[in-house]
């Protein structure tokens, strides 16, 4: 998950990861939205302290993601 300016995005699925049911349910409940990234505009997101990472689950809820770029 991506917070930029106070909003939440999750990348679209392409059967690429597992979709998860804490993504399905905040993409239900209008929390989170899906948007797409490239890997420079987030790397340079990230150096700038644009935006923050996180990691989500049903079971642990939200987890802070520091990257080592």
């Amino acid at each position: 998950v991506i917070e930029e300016d106070g909003k939440w995005y999750t990348p679209s699925y392409k059967d690429d990861f597992l979709k998860g049911c804490m993504r399905d349910y905040l993409i239900d409940s209008d929390k989170l939205v899906e948007k797409d990234f490239n890997k420079n505009e987030l790397i340079y997101k990230y150096h700038n302290n644009e935006i923050r990472l996180f990691l989500i689950n049903s079971l642990r809820e939200v987890a802070d993601v520091h990257l080592c770029l």
